[in-house]
């Protein structure tokens, strides 16, 4: 019997056929399942992939990188729990960090089972990087596709450790930048020629980071549309308008000692005023009605005046132009060539201009913040005329319905302690030339012609136990850079510190229709005036925008820029131009606009 089972070849067969089929449906298992594990690891891979890029764009701009992740992933069929993200250093090596990602499934297991009852499932994981490209606001920018772009030569040095600086055109390509022209800067975007490299320029990349980045890109007006910008036109057009006020009627006074005394004292009461001489002082007094009409003022050598000091602020003084000359020139409404004149608060309108001699005091508006000034132009074009080696003091119109506007220029020589009025509006009809100390009042300073600083000669002065070159808050400058331009350095420009002014500091209001703009230059892209900081002008410190669309911004012969503390200086030019010495640098990181750099690349 055993012998015909042993005999038996079909089941022997049987038997073996048995153990064959589990062998082939196990290979089965394993190769049909290996393919679906390897598919869904390409898929993971794919979503990982999508989702490290997507969450380093999150991270590059200060958004909640793990909600980016979530969302790709949930928008391709997974849980939010199949990936894992955590930001890490990124392997390339170059400081930079990145996201990572790795999503993990579970895929059911089912011919596999066959082999091994208890593999119910097969975990498939897939990872990736992507490295956070550093960005930043550019706080230097060069607009002109068609200009020398951001240029530097003759140890020429750009210090933006917190931002990035942008060109239309190149950087450091000018042909005369050397290794001791330095910029240091976290991104430099440039939109022409070759990169920019440690040859000719030496680029450092601030503390902490390991590189400079290069972006090949196109920048924009980060102001075109602005409404402050837009506005300037019509601004510049309604101070061009402005014309010296027509005063009629009102007697010349010539205050002096002795000789002319009854005259004096009866021109005055024919303008309705008491005058009194006692040693060398008038003291004019004036009162019964609200307003007053006089020609000129005159005041001789050692003379002081002491007028309306006690009078109310509702009191308004007319002034003509007179027939008397103010040193050698006609047409000033106020000359003060004596030792001092001290006129109360109120209304002034002059026909003419205000002179104030060589060391002689002027105040006008004093011990009050509501006066009003309405300037005419003298014969020499200007409004305000302060000479050398003197102070003048112009009180603040910051009342209801104050004004403060000329007709002409204002300008002063060396020596000089001017402070000029607080005002919503300054609306100059020319230009503004400062040889001296100079405090400029808060407000909007809209000037027709331009705005220079030591073009001619001059520098800091101690007033009040400080050096002072020129300095405001709160202000900002709408320049229109015609018809007058004053050559600054042999340039043409509009906007100009130089002659060894060491203490110009300004800095933007913070609120208001021109938040945070500290100039605006022409604006029409057929002005192509520009600004120059020149001839040791080593300490010019500006906070807000600096900007001249179509004209270049020029540092050189050591003219320097720097940021005040708590402030940002973001300097627009066509084209800005580094040289000799000139240092430009900005501490600047809090700029909203104009953005360079960023993205994200995956790294494995």
């Amino acid at each position: 019997m055993f012998n015909r089972i042993f005999r038996d070849k079909g089941g022997a067969i049987t038997i073996l056929s048995a153990f064959v089929l589990v062998a082939v449906v196990g290979v089965s298992a394993l190769a049909v399942e290996f393919g679906r594990g390897l598919y869904r690891r390409i898929e993971n891979q794919r979503i990982a992939d999508i989702a490290a890029y997507s969450g380093a764009l999150a991270y590059s701009v200060g958004s909640d990188y793990t909600s980016a992740v979530s969302n790709i992933v949930q928008l391709n069929g997974l849980a939010s729990s199949n990936a894992v993200p955590a930001v890490v250093s990124s392997p390339s090596g170059d400081g930079n960090y990145a996201v990572q990602v790795t999503v993990t499934t579970s895929d059911p297991l089912l011919l596999a089972r066959v082999l091994s009852p208890t593999m119910t499932s097969l975990p498939v994981s897939a990872s990736a990087m992507a490295e956070v490209k550093p960005s930043a606001a550019a706080c230097i920018i060069a607009l002109n596709p068609s200009g020398s772009g951001i240029a530097l030569s003759g140890t020429g040095s750009i210090d933006a450790p917190a931002c990035a600086i942008a060109s239309n055109s190149t950087v450091c390509a000018d042909g005369g930048a050397n290794p001791s022209d330095v910029i240091t800067t976290k991104i430099i975007g440039y939109d022409a020629g070759s990169p920019p490299s440690s040859s000719p320029c030496t680029l450092t990349p601030p503390t902490g980071t390991t590189s400079v980045q290069l972006v090949k890109a196109a920048i924009a007006d980060p102001l075109q549309g602005s409404s402050a910008v837009s506005g300037a036109t019509s601004r510049l057009a309604t101070v061009a308008a402005i014309t010296s006020p027509s005063v009629s009627g009102g007697t010349d006074v010539y205050f002096d000692y002795g000789g002319k005394n009854s005259t004096t004292i009866a021109n005055l009461a024919q303008d309705g005023c008491l005058g009194v001489l006692a040693s060398s002082v008038w003291t004019v007094t004036c009162v019964g009605t609200t307003s007053f009409t006089f020609g000129n003022f005159v005041l001789q050598g050692g003379i002081t005046v002491n007028f309306n000091v006690l009078g109310s602020s509702n009191v308004t003084y007319y002034f003509s132009k007179g027939n008397q000359s103010c040193s050698g020139v006609q047409g000033y409404s106020l000359c003060n060539t004596g030792t001092a004149l001290n006129m109360g608060p109120g209304t002034y309108v002059l026909a003419g201009g205000i002179y104030n001699g060589g060391g002689a005091t002027l105040t006008i508006g004093s011990g009050s913040s509501n006066n009003s000034f309405t300037i005419g132009a003298a014969g020499d074009g200007n409004s305000i005329n302060v000479s050398t080696s003197q102070s003048t003091t112009l009180g603040d119109a910051t009342g209801a319905g104050d004004v403060f506007q000329t007709a002409g220029n204002i300008v002063s020589g060396g020596g000089t302690c001017f402070t000029l009025s607080k005002a919503a509006e300054h609306d100059i009809n020319g230009y503004i030339s400062l040889s001296g100390g100079t405090t400029m009042g808060d407000g909007i300073w809209t000037v027709t012609d331009y705005v220079a600083f030591g073009a001619n000669n001059g520098g800091d002065v101690t007033c009040n136990g400080t050096a002072i070159g020129v300095s405001g808050a709160n202000i900002t400058f709408v320049i229109g850079g015609a018809p007058t331009t004053v050559t600054c350095s042999g340039t043409a420009s509009a906007f100009c510190v130089g002659s060894g002014f060491g203490h110009v500091t300004l800095t933007a209001p913070t609120s208001g229709a021109t938040a945070n703009l500290l100039v605006i230059g022409p604006t029409s892209s057929s002005n192509t005036a520009g600004a120059t900081f020149t001839q040791g002008a080593s300490g010019t410190t500006l906070g807000g925008v600096f900007y001249f669309p179509h004209g270049p911004v020029s540092l050189n012969g050591a003219g320097q820029i720097n940021t005040p503390p708590n402030a940002c200086l973001q300097l627009i030019g066509s084209q800005v131009t580094v040289a000799n010495g000139g240092a430009l640098g900005t501490t600047c990181s809090g700029v909203p606009q104009a953005q360079v750099g960023g993205g994200a690349v995956l790294v494995n």
